[in-house]
This record gives C-alpha cells, sequence and structure tokens, in this order.
C-alpha cells in the first residue's frame, strides 16, 4: 500500500517541478530581453562597451536601438499569437528589423575605427 501512496504524490511533485520549470523559463526570457534593451547583448556581443557609449552619445543610434527593440517586441507578439497579424506583416516587420540592424552595424563599425 505505501507505493500506492507514493504515485498519488508523484504527479503532484512533478506538477510542481513543472510548474517551476516554466516560470523559470518565462524569468529567463524577461532576463534575456531586459539585456537585449539595456545593452544589445545579442545583437552584437563584440560592441557591448561601445553600444552602451553609442545609446547615450549618438541620438541617431539611440534611436535606431529603440526602433529595434520596439519592432522585435511587436514580431515576437505577432509570432506568438497574442497580437493579430498574417505572416506578410511579420515578413515586413522582420525586413525592417534587418535594416536598423544593418544601420546600426555601420555606425557601430565606423565608431570602432575612429577609436
Amino acid at each position: 500500500m505505501a507505493w500506492i501512496d507514493s504515485m498519488r504524490v508523484f504527479p503532484k511533485t512533478l506538477g510542481h517541478i513543472m510548474n517551476f520549470w516554466l516560470w523559470q523559463r518565462r524569468w529567463l526570457k524577461r532576463c534575456a530581453a531586459g539585456l537585449v534593451q539595456l545593452f544589445g547583448v545579442f545583437m552584437f556581443p563584440e560592441y557591448r562597451a561601445l553600444i552602451t557609449q553609442l545609446k547615450t552619445s549618438d541620438a541617431h543610434f539611440h534611436s535606431l536601438f529603440q526602433q529595434h527593440n520596439t519592432l522585435d517586441q511587436q514580431v515576437k507578439r505577432m509570432a506568438s499569437r497574442t497580437e493579430p497579424s498574417t505572416p506578410a506583416e511579420i515578413e515586413t516587420l522582420k525586413k525592417e528589423k534587418l535594416r536598423l540592424k544593418d544601420a546600426m552595424y555601420v555606425i557601430l563599425q565606423k565608431a570602432s575605427q575612429s577609436e
């Protein structure tokens, strides 16, 4: 009979583990999104310090960075279906994100060469 009691506890324990895992995963996603917003870590890790500097000293770069982050969040919402969209709209926003990213990369390259 003891093994029957342990089988009743197992699903509860597994449920707690799964809930914790899901919570941890959501938390890590939020932290990662915060790092991208603060430092652009995932975009250009080799330019992390320069990105931080340019965000405060170059208004154009800061504007591009903010636009890219806004589009990134919008694409994520559309892809997860929390915001209504069509595949064509998502594709258009992704192309705009790439255009902004290319413009930021040009600025980063010029700034790193001038240092």
